[in-house]
């Protein structure tokens, strides 16, 4: 960054056009009037004499700040004058006459083509308990729900993975729980609704949820779910595999093609339907994962039945 001509003598204005373009810089943004897409016919002699009068510059730097076409690859926009990344030009610097004027302040496109090559961060926004944070303790009820306002709400809604975190139910039926979000409750970027629900005969004494947030345009980090409801029916049982142990699982390709290494996935159980007449025991895991994709698994071992269950 050069802010090496900045003084006490320059208007706040002019200090704050400065700051801002050599901050672009430090974010890997270049001159905008450098672009393919600028398309500007330069009066090279002009701009060279000018450079040297004006700024002392030599004519090896007026070409590699101005008059260099950036051909390299980059991410851009379309051409903007307006952008802060652009030097002022007047008109006789250009064949045709054409001119920029000094741009003291960020563009719009600016401000929206840096906020998709830094889009929001991901936020852990932590944990939510139904008999703390819902309702009393009791009565226990079968449908529990929350508004979840965001700690700063997203240009779009977020894609949210949910997980169960604790489970409290009478020992009489069969556990039967799931933590969701009803789809539309995700419309906007300020907010989600979080449901920690039962069904059949059941009620829900406690029940705790905890959730990851991601923006959506934050391509670091896919979400994804299963559901055993979409292999099977209640009815049905996954088949035996490895001795004693009952097995529902699905192979899972990237979105987005391979990885460049195989990265780490993350899996938590969100519903629960196990029968009541053998003991619960049940896992979701990950296996094989590479740089292409990888299996999901839920598994129950011995006697357990799982009628259904699904994972993200």
């Amino acid at each position: 960054m050069n802010l090496g001509s900045l003084n006490d003598n320059i208007r706040d204005e002019k200090i704050c056009r400065v700051v801002l373009h050599e901050f672009y810089h430090a974010l890997g943004c270049v001159h905008v009037h450098q672009s393919l897409a600028a398309y500007i016919q330069w009066n090279e002699e002009k701009v060279i004499a000018d450079a040297r009068r004006l700024y002392g510059w030599s004519e090896h730097a007026t070409r590699t700040d101005i008059l260099r076409e950036e051909v390299y690859a980059t991410k851009h926009s379309a051409f903007d004058p307006n952008s802060i990344m652009c030097y002022m030009t007047p008109p006789e610097w250009t064949l045709d006459r054409h001119s920029i004027n000094e741009n003291l302040g960020l563009s719009d496109t600016d401000i929206s083509f840096i906020r998709k090559m830094y889009p929001f961060r991901t936020r852990d926004a932590g944990y939510l308990r139904a008999n703390q944070d819902i309702r009393p303790p009791y009565p226990p009820l079968a449908l529990n729900s929350k508004i979840i306002e965001f700690d700063s709400s997203y240009p779009m809604p977020p894609r949210i993975m949910l997980g169960l975190a604790l489970i409290d139910e009478a020992k009489t039926g069969n556990i039967r729980v799931r933590v969701h979000t009803p789809p539309q409750s995700q419309r906007t970027g300020k907010n989600l609704t979080l449901n920690l629900d039962t069904w059949a005969d059941k009620k829900v004494y406690n029940a705790a949820a905890t959730w990851l947030e991601f923006a959506k345009g934050e391509v670091e980090f896919e979400v994804g779910q299963f559901d055993t409801n979409n292999n099977r029916s209640f009815e049905d049982l996954p088949p035996v595999v490895d001795g004693s142990f009952r097995r529902d699982g699905q192979h899972v390709d990237f979105p987005h093609g391979k990885c460049a290494e195989a990265p780490n996935v993350m899996i938590w159980s969100n519903a629960l339907d196990l029968s009541k007449d053998f003991k619960w025991r049940t896992s979701a895991a990950t296996r094989n994962v590479t740089t292409s994709g990888f299996d999901v698994l839920i598994e129950s071992w011995d006697n357990t039945i799982v009628h259904s269950a699904s994972a993200t």
